[in-house]
């Protein structure tokens, strides 16, 4: 069975943290999908990539991943 995506659609990825990110950036990289990366810092593993087109280095100011001292769920 063959699956069919459109991969016209660009991806962002934001606060590209520890490695899970990188595995969304080369899985959708690998479909034909263009992917960036939005992250304060410029050495994050997921902009490395060679599937990710492109890196913003943008602070998210209240983009800890937490609400109310709660942590978000995925």
């Amino acid at each position: 069975m063959t699956l069919a995506c459109d991969t016209s659609t660009p991806v962002t990825i934001l606060r590209a943290v520890a490695h899970g990110p990188l595995g969304i950036v080369r899985s959708l990289g690998r479909l034909g999908a263009p992917v960036y990366v939005v992250d304060p810092n410029p050495r994050t593993p997921a902009a490395a990539s060679r599937y990710c087109r492109g890196q913003f280095l943008q602070r998210l100011a209240g983009c800890s991943g937490r609400r109310n001292g709660r942590a978000v769920p995925a």
